[in-house]
């Protein structure tokens, strides 16, 4: 059977003219014929086929203010580009600290404990309800840290042991996210947790997922 590749910077950008609403943000509709080399000859056209495509939308800052014990959060329609309702994801730090998100190079469970290695010294504290993410199924999730060194966490896990080995790269740590769930309007507000928080704004796709080809807003670090 022949294989046709495309190039991406041959398809035509993801805009509302190619996308439908009904389907979201991860499709193209495409059909295709045959042209010999000196174009004298041509097949008919093929059917139509559906191919999913992943949104390359430009990630952009909302405008966030935290005053009193209230946070407020605004950001730019995606409307024109098909989506309708948004997933709120918000990260709460103390003044002191900035969010960072880690890289995980190394990872073990022992005796109901998984510790993770960073690949760099990290700011994270005991007590910490923190995001794994790109690990694997065992160690991937939400969870508090019950121990540290300058460059390891440690949470519990109730798994079978795992002998110490590396990560592929993608593989991160960062203080929680949490999901405030979905809504159609451009405006969001809620009761602070702390003094600084982070934000990503996401179409809506499956509940509680961070799929990153879905973000669309994000700022770090407001306060």
């Amino acid at each position: 059977m022949a294989k046709l590749l495309i190039p991406v910077s041959s398809l035509p950008p993801m805009s509302a003219s190619t996308l439908s609403a009904s389907v979201g943000l991860d499709s193209y509709f495409i059909r295709f014929r045959i042209i010999s080399d000196d174009r004298n000859i041509s097949s008919y056209w093929s059917n139509i086929y559906q191919i999913s495509a992943s949104s390359a939308t430009v990630v952009q800052e909302p405008k966030v203010s935290i005053s009193g014990n209230s946070v407020n959060i605004t950001w730019t329609s995606a409307s024109a580009l098909g989506v309708n309702e948004y997933d709120i994801w918000l990260s709460w730090e103390a003044s002191s600290k900035s969010y960072v998100e880690y890289s995980v190079i190394n990872k073990a469970l022992t005796s109901a404990s998984a510790t993770l290695t960073t690949s760099v010294n990290h700011n994270l504290e005991v007590g910490d309800i923190v995001t794994v993410e790109g690990v694997d199924t065992v160690f991937n999730g939400t969870y508090t840290l019950i121990a540290k060194t300058a460059n390891t966490i440690t949470y519990t896990r109730q798994y079978a042991n795992i002998t110490s080995a590396a990560v592929s790269s993608g593989a991160t740590v960062n203080r929680q996210w949490k999901y405030y769930g979905r809504q159609a309007t451009t405006i969001f507000g809620t009761i602070a947790e702390n003094d600084k928080v982070s934000v990503r704004i996401y179409k809506a796709t499956l509940e509680n997922d961070q799929n990153q080809n879905a973000l669309l807003y994000q700022k770090l670090d407001a306060s």
